[in-house]
């Protein structure tokens, strides 16, 4: 079983990122558990989202305390997390060296280059699929097609296309 939580605030993405992960899971035909957890329920308030993926059922039902994997939207929210040994991915210019292993990605100023505003989670989606080789980039860019049209129009839907590429291709070890 792989495990992944998702450090973000709200309005940044971190449950629809869970939320994709786990679709982009069924589809190559993986178990997979995707849950929220908030706290205050207003943009910019803390949040979590936890993914599990395995090859067999999943039955336990309870947040992760030691994931394989931590995404983490907000620099900010690092003092957060309460395991550090984990493999993260963080949303940074910086080179953090806080965790087990470490992974950048300017996941706002590239959001910033394709959206013209921050929407660091498809981003870090696919940083996080280069890393962790948890699911094939083809089955992630099938979910954001299929989730994404039916909310969105197209150039939106092609917009995180070029998102979740550039996350995947720029995401850098430190």
């Amino acid at each position: 079983m792989i495990e992944f939580v998702f450090y973000g605030r709200g309005g940044q993405g971190a449950k629809t990122s869970g939320e994709l992960l786990a679709e982009a899971a069924l589809l190559e035909g993986k178990y997979v558990q995707a849950f929220p957890e908030y706290g205050p329920e207003r943009r910019g308030a803390p949040t979590r989202a936890f993914v599990r993926i395995d090859k067999k059922e999943i039955r336990l039902h309870e947040p992760i305390l030691n994931p394989d994997f931590t995404i983490i939207f907000d620099e900010s929210l690092i003092k957060l997390v309460e395991n550090k040994d984990t493999v993260a991915i963080i949303n940074s210019r910086s080179e953090i060296k806080d965790f087990k292993e470490n992974y950048v990605v300017d996941a706002t100023q590239i959001s910033y280059n394709i959206f013209g505003r921050p929407m660091p989670n498809t981003v870090l989606l696919g940083s996080l699929i280069k890393v962790s080789n948890v699911v094939k980039l083809d089955s992630l860019i099938k979910v954001v097609e299929q989730l994404f049209s039916k909310k969105y129009n197209q150039e939106i839907v092609n917009k995180n296309f070029e998102l979740v590429r550039k996350g995947f291709e720029l995401v850098r070890k430190v």
